[in-house]
């Protein structure tokens, strides 16, 4: 083997263990719901278009479908905060204006990486694009809704997610 092949080979080891690991991470599991199942299901969803989109990272030649799943992803997301910050007023949730101002803070965000895209098109280093979208991704799965909206599940002001148990009932909206 030549050198150029064995520093072929370990890149590709590398990158298909970071791949790995990022899939493990932003992966939805049932043990993450927080027992509102319209917020659950959306969560599922933030978390399957992140997984997509990790999927798609893998290959520079999936640039564009990298950027519509980016797109999906921010739709979702946005329509996902829309109905969230009102059950967040509804439960009267003591930290909802720090709440609202992750979301305020993730739309920003969303917009500077989707301006950024279209700026600088599918001709963008791919590495960067990639890493950018995935990194806003795992913010918002792995960081936001793991620690924020479970936080509010927890909460007192989230008390009408749970049952009088304090257990998730998946069945209260």
């Amino acid at each position: 083997m030549t050198t150029r092949e064995a520093e072929s080979r370990h890149v590709a080891a590398a990158e298909g263990l970071a791949y790995n690991t990022l899939r493990q991470l932003i992966h939805w599991d049932p043990s993450m719901m927080i027992g509102d199942a319209q917020i659950d299901a959306e969560h599922e969803k933030i978390f399957q278009l992140a997984e997509h989109a990790c999927s798609l990272s893998r290959d520079h030649e999936n640039a564009a479908e990298l950027v519509r799943a980016f797109n999906q992803f921010g739709e979702t997301l946005f329509s996902h905060f829309t109905n969230e910050e009102r059950k967040l007023f509804d439960a009267q949730y003591a930290n909802a204006s720090r709440h609202l101002a992750q979301h305020q803070a993730m739309r920003s965000e969303f917009e500077y990486i989707r301006q950024r895209l279209v700026e600088n098109g599918i001709g963008w280093a791919y590495e960067e694009q990639a890493l950018v979208v995935l990194n806003f991704m795992i913010g918002v799965t792995v960081g936001h809704v793991l620690q924020s909206d479970s936080d509010f599940a927890n909460s007192a002001g989230g008390a009408s997610l749970l049952g009088s148990d304090g257990k998730k009932d998946e069945g209260r909206v």
